[in-house]
């Protein structure tokens, strides 16, 4: 989502730099302003205050639920580092994860994902405080 608003955004000043009049056809300008509304109705999790993908989640124990999927990572930023978060408490709060070393900030820089899940503790998917992504082959 935050790619293809991206898209439109950068379409839009081609656009304009470029002396055309948007048309219903193009529409890149709206297009942006709609997906900017779309990624905080529809991915902003206001329980752990933070970009989240939707999904069915599929657990170990069979259980299955839809809604966000808990995991804090780069994908997370994306609304935030291209522009498309606003300014105040969203913003603050993934600057914050992004600044605390039990979620993202690792000595060399910023990790894939989490070291926890959002809510602490072991993973709420796998269960197991899994290593994939969070490992040394990743995070020297």
């Amino acid at each position: 989502l935050s790619w293809v608003a991206t898209m439109l955004r950068i379409m839009d000043k081609i656009e304009k730099a470029l002396g055309q009049k948007p048309t219903p056809a193009s529409g890149y300008g709206a297009g942006w302003e709609a997906l900017v509304k779309h990624a905080e109705a529809i991915h902003w999790d206001k329980d752990t205050n933070m970009y989240a993908d939707r999904g069915l989640q599929f657990y170990p124990s069979g259980r299955q639920e839809e809604g966000f999927v808990e995991h804090f990572g780069y994908i997370s930023l994306f609304p935030f580092l291209l522009g498309m978060a606003p300014k105040g408490n969203q913003s603050e709060a993934v600057i914050s994860i992004m600044a605390d070393a039990a979620h993202l900030r690792s000595k060399a820089g910023l990790r894939s994902l989490s070291k926890t899940s959002p809510r602490g503790g072991k993973d709420s998917v796998y269960g197991t405080q899994e290593d994939y992504w969070r490992g040394k082959v990743w995070i020297c």
